[in-house]
């Protein structure tokens, strides 16, 4: 059982977003509110992102309900970098040549009584960290959802 949406049919309305270890004492203190990527979901009713967290940690340790998210130009996103728990000249830097990213306003951040590690969810569903973004199918998200005791809405 794979936890990734394998077919359009499949798809949830959510995604796992990698995160760099770095941005999880930020999440947890609620200081990010945008997040900011290269690369966006197709779908535009995707609601939820299920936060990975990297190296030392290897976790998904919660959720966030995204509020609205486009492809942005740079400019915009820009001014909305201290949203993100990012500065600006980083961003910059981030975005590199690229004329405009995803922005993901999110509501705060719902943390799980405990995360799950890389190695139950690589063994029980064949997960493989993403190097951006997965998108989740639907019992992949009831699955999460079970784990962490979040409703499923």
């Amino acid at each position: 059982m794979s936890l990734k949406a394998t077919s359009k049919k499949d798809v949830s309305d959510a995604i796992v977003l990698s995160f760099d270890a770095r941005w999880h004492e930020k999440v947890l203190k609620g200081r990010v509110r945008t997040i900011f990527r290269k690369r966006g979901p197709s779908n535009p009713h995707t609601n939820w992102i299920y936060a990975y967290f990297g190296s030392p940690e290897k976790v998904i340790s919660g959720r966030f309900r995204i509020i609205e998210f486009s492809q942005s130009p740079i400019s915009k996103c820009l001014q909305l970098s201290e949203k993100g728990g990012i500065s600006k000249a980083e961003l910059k830097s981030y975005a590199a040549d690229y004329e405009s990213l995803f922005a993901f306003i999110v509501d705060d951040y719902e943390r799980a009584p405990s995360p799950i590690p890389y190695s139950v969810l690589n063994l029980k569903y064949q997960f493989t960290a993403p190097q951006s973004f997965i998108v989740l199918s639907r019992e992949g998200k009831m699955i999460i959802d079970r784990i962490f005791d979040f409703p499923n809405p």
